[in-house]
């Protein structure tokens, strides 16, 4: 019985562990009570490779025509070329950036809040020069 429950605890923290190696990337579509029909993202966590795509397979769940994008970011950064690459994407689908009051964006995610169109800063912002090999 003993051994069932190291295994299970083994597998769980597994699980904890690599789920926290990816950035976590949501992407909904909301009704906002005067701008109408809006699609918030939301990057959080660390960047890491694998995000892009994420964020982009969200993008393509969500179709349509919408008042507004916005892109809401609490990340302490992660890597700088995912990052470059989900900017980029960012930028040519005319999101907004957002760094709300109780979120912070630092080292490389300030990419993703360079890309916004507009850019909206209510929490903390940390820049660092990036590091490469």
């Amino acid at each position: 019985m003993s051994r069932t429950v190291f295994q299970f605890v083994i597998i769980c923290v597994a699980a904890l562990c690599s789920s926290a190696a990816l950035a976590k990337v949501e992407v909904q579509a909301g009704q906002h009570k005067s701008l109408g029909l809006i699609l918030v993202a939301k990057v959080s966590e660390d960047i890491t490779p694998g995000d892009y795509e994420l964020l982009l397979k969200g993008i393509k769940a969500n179709p349509g025509k919408y008042a507004k994008k916005i892109v809401m970011l609490d990340s302490i950064g992660g890597s700088v070329s995912e990052a470059i690459r989900i900017g980029r994407l960012l930028r040519e689908t005319g999101f907004d950036a957002l760094v709300p009051s109780i979120g912070v964006c630092q080292g490389s995610c300030v990419y993703l809040l360079a890309a916004g169109h507009a850019k909206t800063v209510r929490g903390y912002v940390g820049i660092h020069r990036p590091y490469y090999a």
